[in-house]
């Protein structure tokens, strides 16, 4: 079978979030006792650094500079030196100094950024500062030692739903399953447009305290063994967004939505392509990171797997991104059509 794929063409009045991270810099140009304060660096996770140009290999006993914004001083969290050989008159190449500040307030926008060193202002920036709070805040400056169930970790359904996901299933025929609905934000996004739409989710503690009250009754809780407790075509339309990569036995998954399903089911799976495109930049995607992900499709395997049971089958990629460049998406979408 022939695949389509194609990227989600939204009209201008829906917008699309940014989580692209940016970056701003300022020259310094201070010479100091140690050498030269050269650059301000602001990342929008709320780092600020202060780089410059040592004259001597010592870096003990330092005066650094001070960073604060409105007014507020921002704590030095971490000082290290650069690999810079093209600075070096000597054989000393790690001569860039950079200290790195760590803003401590998420919730406001911020202005007035004031460099000083020795107590003498040495930069002022009166400029509205937005900073975002990061996921995984304190890899930046904690103290402690953290181990894999830190990193790869898993936590509670998501409580918010994009508008691409809304837009695609919002004129879906009814009556509608969401299979694995986590919060029942979508099922409740959907039903508050007049749809009929049912959920259902795995029967444990955080799924019963995640669930919305507004749609508790519309959703079934089960064990998660297969098969599903639904009469065969019970539903016209079936959606399963970010379910499967959960799921082992995700064959069997795949073959009973296609039994209960009449019409059309749209399923998604995180995008792993994003992988090799984002590797010259030695990046993964943060979302890669879940630690309940088991199952990792291309777009050919996704559309080998769904081909057995769909006659038509095309593809929608979700949330484009950029990283230097490089332009990757979170989501890989199918669209299967009986």
């Amino acid at each position: 079978m022939r695949y389509v794929s194609k990227v989600i063409n939204f009209f201008k009045d829906i917008k699309q979030p940014n989580h692209n991270s940016k970056f701003h810099q300022y020259y310094l140009g201070h010479t100091c006792d140690f050498g030269i304060l050269e650059y301000l660096e602001i990342e929008t996770c709320g780092l600020i650094r202060v780089t410059g140009k040592l004259n001597s290999k010592s870096t003990t006993n330092l005066s650094y500079p001070q960073v604060s914004i409105s007014g507020s001083p921002l704590s030095l969290i971490s000082t290290y030196r650069i690999y810079h050989p093209d600075w070096s008159e000597s054989d000393e190449y790690f001569n860039e100094i950079v200290f790195e500040y760590l803003v401590d307030n998420y919730s406001q926008v911020a202005s007035d950024l004031v460099v000083s060193f020795d107590n003498t202002s040495i930069f002022h920036l009166n400029k509205k500062l937005t900073f975002l709070k990061p996921h995984y805040e304190f890899l930046l400056n904690s103290t402690q030692v953290f181990h894999r169930d830190n990193i790869y970790g898993s936590g509670p359904p998501a409580c918010h739903v994009s508008e691409e996901f809304f837009y695609i299933t919002k004129e879906l025929d009814e009556p509608i399953l969401d299979f694995g609905c986590g919060t029942g934000v979508l099922l409740k996004k959907l039903r508050d447009q007049g749809l009929e739409v049912y959920g259902i989710e795995l029967n444990t503690p955080l799924i019963k305290e995640s669930l919305l009250s507004e749609v508790k009754p519309f959703i079934n809780l089960y064990s998660g063994q297969f098969p599903l407790p639904f009469k065969d075509q019970a539903f016209n339309s079936v959606i399963s967004l970010e379910v499967i990569e959960h799921i082992p036995d995700y064959g069997m998954a795949i073959k009973e939505l296609a039994r209960i399903v009449k019409n059309k089911m749209i399923v998604s799976v995180p995008d792993i392509s994003s992988i090799p495109i984002c590797c010259h930049n030695n990046v993964v995607p943060w979302h890669i990171l879940e630690a309940t992900h088991v199952n990792f499709f291309t777009q050919n395997s996704l559309g080998k797997l769904l081909e057995q049971y769909f006659t038509k089958v095309s593809f929608i990629r979700i949330a484009p991104q950029n990283t230097n460049g490089s332009k990757w998406y979170v989501s890989l979408l199918a669209v299967c059509d009986k």
